[in-house]
């Protein structure tokens, strides 16, 4: 029906957008790698292990990432199920029924996942700041996270991103419920319905997150 097609017209759309920032993301350690083995030769041995470590700290952080923002869309899964069986509770199963702004706490699953955005970005930068001083050859600058500019963009970025990222899921579950409880579905089918949208966030959104962040 129509308004199935427009839930998966838009769900084509933030997976296209997500994709290609991973594609983006995905070419661009490509010609890094590419640029760095084309200069293997020219590098003391010393750079040349700073840089493969470095390499090697980054795909162990993406990982590192992935599984914290799997944990966390595990979490608020449950707690989603939990309140819509709260909310549904000895009530006929109609989308009155329903209040999908509160089917997890905002604020708190907010400040959740900005620790997680910022333990994250302080991470790489970390990491980012001594590959550099290494390839110069000088001592990393102490006190690097504190500068200013990185300050504000530990200050703003995890927010954004977690709203974004927040605001999409429950923008999901309110189109799959919508439906579900317009199809005359019942507690179980809906709960199934919310097990879809966190078996995305787990699989395709944690994994594209990670890559692009």
């Amino acid at each position: 029906n129509k308004k199935r097609a427009l839930i998966q017209r838009v769900k084509q759309k933030i997976e296209g957008t997500l994709q290609e920032k991973a594609q983006t993301n995905d070419t661009m350690v490509l010609r890094f790698k590419d640029t760095a083995k084309a200069m293997g030769d020219e590098l003391p041995a010393n750079i040349k292990a700073d840089r493969l470590n470095y390499l090697r700290e980054v795909q162990s952080r993406a990982t590192q990432f992935r599984k914290a923002m799997q944990g966390y869309f595990q979490e608020q899964r449950d707690e989603v199920a939990r309140n819509l069986a709260k909310q549904t509770e000895g009530k006929a199963l109609e989308l009155k029924a329903i209040d999908p702004d509160a089917l997890f706490d905002a604020e708190a699953n907010k400040r959740k996942l900005q620790q997680i955005l910022k333990n994250h970005y302080v991470d790489n930068i970390d990491d980012g700041a001594g590959a550099v001083a290494g390839l110069l050859g000088t001592a990393q600058t102490a006190g690097f996270i504190e500068t200013p500019a990185v300050q504000e963009f530990l200050r703003t970025k995890p927010t954004k991103l977690a709203e974004y990222i927040n605001e999409t899921t429950l923008n999901l579950l309110r189109s799959t419920l919508s439906e579900g409880v317009g199809a005359g579905e019942g507690l179980t089918e809906l709960v199934g319905r919310i097990q879809s949208v966190y078996d995305d966030a787990d699989g395709y959104r944690a994994e594209t997150i990670a890559r692009t962040e």
